[in-house]
């Protein structure tokens, strides 16, 4: 046998010289050891074929060790560890250079030669250098020889493609998924790779990741060839067989040969675009014209079905057969999402909301999500979709998703897809939001079967459904002969239904969003977009605008013609170009907030959010003073589940906090308009820590306005209503995740915070407290229970028949007097109730309040035993 060289490899000087074409085949080194360094065995030992090294022809051999040479002396970490590092780029070095300039046959040489090497001994002092020279030389998709690709797949073998950070294995994998698709599955190529796959789960490459993805394209390999080896017209797709392609599979053999015959042509289109996260603009123009061909109504729903054979399931750790789900598989359906979105059938972007919505569940006790890649496939398949269409699933999306990772992902295709549009994602929600068919007065008449069903958006932009029998008569429901005969078409305007409830929720969220940023329009644009446009106007027409007149800012309220009437109830005179923008009461005095309150109140006119009413926040002596934070809201202690839910819901990023380390992060609200960060300081109170390693609750500090890059921002240089905004939020999260409001907190026994809770729960009053009383004041006095209930302090205080109760306008808590007892009422009982204007939706606590005052008032009569107890002990008995 041939000396060996510094590298373990045969000296070129006693090879003889052989071609590209026999080369394989010549005398060469036998690899001794297979993978001992993984196993303790030899090749023998576990049954595989040991690999004769081929030899390089003198001219490949003497580039080979100069570029060998001229690694070891290049600027890096020593030979020692020179397995642990990354080579250098053949660019960087002479003999590099010279060897990526070679052609492709002489390429795949030089690959599989240094690959051999690598194989042999993956902890070779020259390692590193090996497999970058590997994948440097196959990256080139050079085309290799049946012999080249076999041999490639036997030095695979020796190791079983076990990947650590340190290997070229996936370029070698991909160089054969290449040779197997343009040249098919040679018999010996099929051996050579049944024996990788066999070797692969011996030992357990389905542990990592990475290792499934290996695993999954010796798969996809050998089904693929064997599919081409069948002989079929046209392409073809054969799907791994596990937990999604075996239903599919089965699915596939129901369809008709037509449509089959069209579906396979989407999977085997699929599988090749669905390996990156995006796809690429050569793969989207052969889908483009494949679904031209075939017809997107035609094919998108059955892709859409096929899509809904795979439930998302988490990957267990350990991976391997239990895995529901192939590498090769996931990628296929990822391009079957793509495609299903580009058909956009009727229904598309419902299904796929629902599918992304499922992905992206999370899994608390595997701390994943069932399947980030089909998730986040999902989301950028609405970007796809034509048109605006997909702009309203990726709003209510939006707001119905709660990770921030996930919200973040969703904001980002909406950026993409309004840059693709040529316009901001502002403006893309307003013109991308569909109309339904929506007539302008709101109401959307549809027939299924011998029925009519009528939606209707009611003045609070909620949505009533009616029936109506094709006799005209009105109907409770949906017939029996529609549920019977007309299933589909029912499930699928039930579904439609749901469909626009969301996307008003959104709207309405959307329109209070426009405070950050301050959005602003001409009045043409505004009529168009908020009055013209069925599912905003209710909300639109409900709020109070500012028109920019000769340079100063009138305030006006739209009417049911197309004028705009001021705060007196005349008419304001506006031209087309006149700007218009969304009137905050911090822009104006007392003064005219009080009047337009009043107005409202005296129009019966119920806001879609707190306007009129609206908190405003100004800064005070002591932030001036500590100049770069707030400490209005700190010192508080919040349930972390209650807090994180109203965090997201106003969309801060909030993460979760319990026994591992979270890297420090707080709650967050990104700006990227504005290039600001609002964080809102907590600390998690171990001591409340879960048998689910979550803590139970939180303290809560300061408050920052930080730049993107970090830098604070003095309060003062702060946009006056966006400052007020971001208290805002941070009162609404006190005000209801404070233990304060939990009726139940002095029964659970838990001493350390019932200084606080008692300190709270009957406190000071917030600003939005404040608010609360003062729509009270206007309020009681046309309620039944007026004579008995008056304000007093921080209380309203209702006069019983039984005793005087003091209802505390922050927390909802109560107190009974004479002596202050306290007394603990989970939730108002409806039968207690009754139905009372309010001026704006939003106010929970506001209406507990009103519930717990008309009960008490007739606290004779309550029936409830745990409420009846607790007022009559202590007084005297009769």
């Amino acid at each position: 046998m041939a000396e060996q060289s510094r590298d373990g490899q045969a000296n070129a000087g006693q090879v003889p010289d052989r071609t590209a074409s026999d080369g394989l085949h010549a005398l060469a080194v036998a690899v001794g050891q297979m993978s001992g360094w993984l196993t303790g065995r030899t090749a023998a030992d576990a049954g595989v074929q040991t690999v004769e090294r081929p030899a390089l022809p003198p001219r490949l051999q003497v580039l080979y060790d100069a570029y060998i040479a001229e690694c070891n002396t290049a600027p890096g970490p020593g030979v020692l560890c020179g397995w642990m590092v990354e080579g250098p780029a053949l660019s960087s070095l002479p003999a590099g250079k010279a060897l990526a300039a070679l052609k492709g046959p002489d390429k795949a040489l030089v690959a599989i030669y240094a690959y051999a090497g690598f194989a042999a001994d993956p902890y070779n002092d020259h390692a590193s250098f090996q497999r970058r020279l590997v994948s440097d030389m196959l990256r080139g998709k050079i085309e290799l020889s049946v012999g080249q690709a076999v041999t490639l797949a036997q030095l695979a073998a020796l190791n079983g493609f076990l990947t650590t950070s340190f290997t070229p294995n996936q370029a070698v994998a991909g160089t054969l998924v290449r040779h197997v698709e343009s040249q098919g599955l040679a018999p010996e190529l099929r051996e050579a790779l049944r024996a990788l796959l066999d070797r692969m789960e011996r030992l357990n490459a389905g542990q990592t990741s990475e290792g499934r993805k290996l695993k999954s394209q010796v798969e996809a390999m050998l089904a693929r060839g064997e599919a081409k080896a069948s002989g079929a017209d046209g392409p073809t797709f054969s799907a791994v067989p596990d937990v999604w392609g075996r239903a599919l599979t089965g699915k596939l053999e129901t369809l008709s040969p037509r449509i089959r015959s069209a579906c396979v042509a989407m999977l085997a289109l699929a599988s090749k675009g669905g390996g990156a996260a995006k796809p690429t603009k050569g793969w989207l123009k052969l889908a483009a014209a494949e679904i031209d061909t075939v017809g997107g109504d035609r094919i998108g729903p059955v892709l859409l079905d096929l899509i809904e054979l795979y439930e998302p399931a988490v990957i267990p750790h350990g991976g391997g057969s239990s895995a529901p789900i192939s590498v090769e598989n996931q990628n296929t359906l990822r391009g079957c999402l793509w495609l299903a979105a580009m058909a956009a059938a009727a229904g598309t972007g419902r299904r796929l909301e629902a599918y992304a919505q499922k992905c992206l569940t999370f899994d608390a006790v595997h701390f994943q999500y069932l399947s980030l890649v089909l998730g986040n496939a999902t989301i950028h398949a609405f970007s796809l979709m034509p048109g605006m269409t997909g702009v309203g699933s990726l709003s209510r999306l939006k707001r119905r998703l709660k990770r921030p990772g996930e919200i973040k992902t969703v904001e980002k295709a909406i950026i993409a897809l309004a840059e693709a549009r040529g316009t901001t994602s502002a403006e893309l929600e307003e013109i991308g939001l569909p109309d339904y068919g929506f007539a302008a007065d709101g109401i959307l008449d549809t027939a299924v079967g011998p029925a009519s069903v009528r939606l209707r958006i009611d003045e609070s932009g909620g949505l009533d459904t009616s029936w109506t029998a094709d006799d005209g008569r009105p109907l409770s429901g949906p017939p029996a002969a529609v549920k019977s005969g007309f299933a589909s078409a029912l499930k699928a305007h039930t579904a439609l239904g749901k469909e626009i409830a969301e996307t008003l929720k959104a709207q309405r969220l959307r329109l209070e969003r426009l405070y950050i940023g301050e959005r602003r329009w001409t009045v043409s644009v505004w009529r168009e977009r908020y009055l013209a446009e069925p599912l905003v106007s209710h909300f639109a027409r409900r709020l109070v605008w500012s028109f920019e007149i000769d340079g100063i800012w009138v305030t006006g309220l739209p009417s049911d013609d197309p004028s705009i009437h001021d705060v007196t109830g005349a008419a304001i005179a506006l031209a087309p170009t006149t700007r218009v923008r969304l009137w905050h009461p911090m822009q104006s005095d007392s003064g005219l907030v009080l009047a337009w309150r009043q107005r409202l109140q005296r129009l019966g006119v119920t806001q879609p959010f707190k306007q009129a009413h609206r908190e405003v926040y100004v800064l005070t002596d002591a932030e001036r003073t500590t100049e770069l934070y707030s400490n209005r809201f700190a010192g508080h202690i919040v349930e972390q589940k209650l807090f994180r839910a109203l965090a997201q819901t106003r969309v801060w990023n909030c993460p979760t906090y319990g026994s591992w380390c979270n890297g420090g992060a707080q709650p967050t609200k990104r700006l990227t308009d504005l290039g600001l960060d609002v964080v809102y300081h907590v600390d998690p109170i171990d001591e409340t820590m879960g048998d689910d390693f979550q803590v139970r609750h939180l303290s809560t500090g300061e408050l920052h306005f930080r730049r993107t890059n970090g830098e604070s921002v003095p309060l003062a240089m702060v946009d006056p209503v966006l400052f007020s905004e971001m208290l805002r939020d941070c009162d609404l999260f006190v005000g209801v995740a404070s233990i304060a409001n939990d009726p139940n907190w002095q029964d659970r026994g838990i001493d350390e915070f019932g200084a606080y809770w008692q300190r709270t729960a009957f406190g000071e009053l917030t600003p939005s407290a404040q608010t609360r009383r003062s729509v009270l004041a206007d309020l009681l006095p046309g309620l039944s229970i007026a004579p008995r209930c008056r304000l007093d302090g921080r209380a309203l205080v209702v006069e019983g028949k039984l005793r005087t109760y003091r209802i505390h306008l922050g927390s909802g808590n109560i107190q009974m007097e004479p002596n202050d007892q306290y007394l603990c009422i989970v939730e108002a009982r409806k039968a207690h109730g009754q139905r009372v204007w309010l001026p704006f939706e939003g106010d929970q606590t506001l209406s507990l309040i009103l519930s717990k005052a008309f009960m008490l008032v007739d606290d004779d009569t309550i029936k409830d035993p745990s409420i009846k107890s607790q007022i009559r002990q202590g007084l005297p008995r009769t």
